[in-house]
């Protein structure tokens, strides 16, 4: 949620959600997920027309969720490992203005945090323990936004 405080200027918070497959289809039980939260500011480079072009930074905290491979076969489905970390996302885009209150467009995106905690999860069982080195991990993202507003139109 953004608050749009000049044409050329938001800030706001903003989370980004992203799933993935193993080499299987995206409902499968293989893969994993990301997710990204934090406070974010946005520069727009239109004042007006149709078109609403942007760059986003976002500070904030990175979780990644990887099921372990071949966890299916041992009988332990539930096997996953999780990495914590603080980081920084950036963000582009174009949207373009349907209507005074909606705009729809094209927005790509780059995580990168270190992390500081690792956990395991197997059998019901898990374990964790803060990352004994801090190592550097991120997720990017391909996405179509459809964003609606309220209150008076900048």
């Amino acid at each position: 949620m953004l608050y749009r405080a000049t044409p050329f200027f938001a800030f706001g918070a903003e989370g980004a959600l992203s799933g993935f497959g193993n080499g299987h289809g995206a409902l499968s039980s293989a893969g994993g997920s990301a997710r990204f939260f934090g406070v974010v500011g946005r520069v727009y480079f239109a004042d007006s027309g149709s078109w609403d072009p942007y760059l986003a930074l976002t500070l904030g905290v990175g979780v990644l969720n990887l099921r372990v491979p071949g966890a299916a076969q041992s009988g332990t489905p539930d096997a996953k490992v999780t990495t914590t970390g603080l980081g920084a996302r950036v963000a582009g885009g174009i949207d373009y203005s349907l209507s005074t209150h909606l705009r729809l467009g094209p927005s790509a995106s780059f995580s990168r945090w270190v992390a500081y905690g690792d956990a395991s999860c197997e059998g019901g069982v898990c374990r964790e323990q803060g990352a004994l080195y801090g190592h550097v991990l991120g997720f990017a993202t391909l996405g179509l936004r459809l964003t609606g507003s309220f209150g008076d139109a900048l």
